[in-house]
């Protein structure tokens, strides 16, 4: 997976814009370092090793009634 850009100001006013939210530049500048350690701890999900785990489109919840 290729290095993330570094979250600053503007990362987060083009968020905010593109889930149509308003947001003082104030605001944003304070969101900064929250939204870095999201990106930190979504990067984290990368490093594990699957193994034999099946992929989602294999998995059956449905319920199965007892004979």
């Amino acid at each position: 997976m290729p290095a993330r850009s570094s979250v600053d100001k503007d990362l987060v006013e083009a968020a905010a814009r593109l889930g149509n939210l308003s947001l003082p530049a104030d605001r944003a500048a304070e969101l900064v370092p929250l939204m870095s350690e999201v990106f930190t701890l979504l990067d984290s999900l990368d490093h594990g090793s699957l193994g034999e785990t099946p992929p989602a489109c294999a998995f059956d919840a449905s319920w199965r009634e007892a004979k």
